[in-house]
């Protein structure tokens, strides 16, 4: 049983059954905490008084503040009473830096572990996320003082090649001290035998769920007492072990004693999804049967967002839920499972699906080649989506979409290779989730960059390892989305650029309006484009039979006879290739486009108006 397992809460769930405790074989660790530290590293916290006291903490600066104030300074003034620490230390922990993550420190920290343990054994540093395992990492190998014929220093996270990783549980050779700086997934995924020393940050990242906003954000938090306490057991494996906690005592009694489950921490669309899928029943009802049940207005959120999408569709359907929920996550993987492509990155965000086309195909050639697994990132995750994408053809099969279940027939890849179609499929799963994004130029600087909007956050942005985010100049302002989530802002993640026809056909609700002699074709009242009477009619008559014949063609599944002559068309096939020709000629054309769109899209025939 894990040490951090809340046992007695299991208990009551099961009526009260019966705990057996069977303890683990564990090294003694010796626990340091920050004042601890500040005692015998002798650091000082760099000053930061030219900073207004609410910024240095950032948006919730007031919080912090009187939290500090409040309940971190009566403990540090009982410490100056009872005189256990040096005025220097607590000089320093009277100060709101000491309440920050500091990467100096760490390193204090580690510099003295390492002048004072001459054994040999690994080191592991915690931290909240990428970006502070990056920063330390190249502050350890600029500050000259830990040389790699001394020190091997290895990051550790999860979106890191598994070929790295397994260089992590090697022993070093004899003389070498081996630094892990890694995420809390070194808490409990995987253990690394020879530590000996560990270097608790303090902080998690951890994602959460906004109710009031209905959005995910992506936090740094303090960790619970069981983080704590699991941190501490990686020393204590192969021989006594150390742990230093950079946090103070008085910060130790305010933690929580554990995190909240993930269930009340994310957003329920895939729970409910899969629930459905299992045939569970109401998902409401079998929610509320859980150890630590969401809150009811949380799964009425997910409820409303995915109803109009999916469950209408789902009911009484001949389409299995997993083909139809398969379609959402046809970009799920482009923008986050990606090869480095070099000198070619200015060209990867306009043509990423190309790209991708090729690298998979390459896959399928190179698959037993084990050279060219270890010069791509993500060859497990381009193996399980071919393997997917077999059984959504034996899917769609079963239901008479397609006339084969082999994936490379020419037959079911009449139009694999028309990048506008399948945006605009991408557009159909993912929309109402759109932003438009715009670039600005600075005249002084000569610089330019994308802002971007949605309807209902205002603000957003693309996120830094996206490859759309290589891009500052787009050839159409359109873009749809898989996931968005706050931490420093509000960050979009897998986003696809899409022209304005696949908002009009795959969209919401279409209207028309004429103001000041201009018309304008509407989208759910957010998007709207200049049109004539004429042409507003031409797609409304459009749409209305293109839904019409989704409608029947759910309930009544066959392939689409892409080869047939014009006499021979059903008004079906007629239908789908005239979409299909309209999206194709409309990408083209913006896609070759040598104009730059200004700042108010008016170059452009679609120009988007904010209500």
């Amino acid at each position: 049983m894990s040490a951090t397992l809340n046992a007695q809460k299991f208990s009551e769930y099961f009526g009260g059954c019966a705990i057996f405790e069977i303890p683990g074989f564990t090294f003694p660790v010796t626990e340091y905490y920050l004042e601890d530290i500040l005692e015998e590293t002798k650091f000082k916290f760099a000053s930061q008084s030219s900073i207004p006291y609410r910024q240095s903490f950032g948006w919730r600066g007031r919080e912090k503040k009187l939290q500090f104030e409040q309940l971190i300074l009566p403990y540090v003034d009982k410490l100056r009473r009872e005189k256990s620490y040096s005025a220097a230390v607590i000089c320093q922990l009277s100060r709101p830096e000491s309440e920050e993550l500091n990467l100096d420190l760490i390193q204090a920290t580690l510099e003295h572990f390492v002048a004072t343990d001459t054994t040999e054994g690994a080191v592991l540093i915690f931290v909240p996320g990428w970006s502070q395992i990056s920063d330390l990492v190249k502050q350890f190998e600029s500050s000259g003082k830990f040389p790699r014929s001394q020190f091997q220093v290895f990051p550790l996270h999860s979106l890191m090649p598994t070929a790295t990783q397994k260089e992590i549980f090697k022993r070093p050779p004899r003389g070498i001290r081996k630094v892990i700086v890694a995420t809390n997934i070194a808490e409990s995924s995987i253990t690394i035998d020879d530590v000996v020393c560990v270097i608790d940050g303090g902080r998690i990242k951890l994602t959460n769920f906004d109710i009031a906003l209905n959005l995910e954000t992506l936090d740094i938090e303090w960790v619970s007492l069981a983080n704590a306490q699991q941190r501490r057991g990686r020393a204590g494996r192969v021989r006594a072990g150390i742990c230093y906690h950079l946090f103070s005592r008085g910060r130790q009694r305010l933690l929580e004693d554990f995190k909240k489950p993930e269930i009340l921490r994310t957003k329920l669309e895939e729970s409910i999804l899969r629930i459905k899928n299992l045939k569970y029943g109401n998902a409401a009802a079998f929610f509320r049967r859980f150890l630590d049940p969401p809150e009811e207005k949380a799964v009425t959120l997910a409820l409303e967002d995915k109803k109009k999408k999916l469950i209408k569709f789902v009911k009484n359907s001949q389409v299995t839920p997993g083909v139809i929920i398969s379609l959402l996550f046809v970009q799920s993987w482009a923008t986050k499972r990606q090869k480095k492509f070099g000198d070619q990155g200015n060209y990867c965000y306009r043509n990423f699906l190309s790209l991708s086309n090729r690298s998979f195909y390459c896959f399928q050639l190179l698959n037993r080649v084990t050279n060219f697994c270890q010069n791509w990132k993500y060859i497990d995750t381009l193996g399980h989506l071919e393997s997917v994408k077999t059984q959504f053809a034996e899917h769609l099969h079963g239901v008479g979409f397609l006339p084969t279940t082999n994936v490379k027939d020419p037959s079911v890849n009449r139009n694999s290779g028309n990048d506008a179609l399948v945006k605009a499929i991408i557009c159909a799963g993912l929309y109402p989730n759109i932003a438009f994004f715009k670039t600005r130029h600075v005249k002084k600087t000569g610089e330019s960059f994308a802002i971007g909007r949605t309807p209902e956050d205002g603000h957003v942005s693309l996120h830094p390892k996206s490859v759309n985010n290589k891009g500052v100049v787009f050839e159409s302002p359109f873009f749809v989305y898989f996931q968005k989530q706050r931490s420093s802002s509000i960050f979009l993640h897998d986003s696809t650029m899409i022209t304005p026809f696949p908002l009009v056909f795959f969209g919401g609700v279409l209207d028309y309006i004429e103001d000041r002699g201009y018309g304008s074709l509407g989208v759910d009242g957010t998007t709207r484009f200049r049109c004539t009477a004429d042409l507003y009619k031409l797609f409304e008559a459009l749409r209305q039979r293109l839904d019409k014949f989704l409608e029947y063609k759910i309930q009544n599944p066959g392939p689409t006879h892409w080869d047939a002559l014009e006499p021979r068309l059903s008004d079906e096939d007629l239908l789908l290739k005239m979409i299909r020709d309209l999206l194709t000629m409309e990408y083209e054309d913006m896609m070759t486009e040598d104009e730059e769109l200004s700042d108010d899209f008016n170059s452009s025939p679609y120009t988007r108006l904010y209500k």
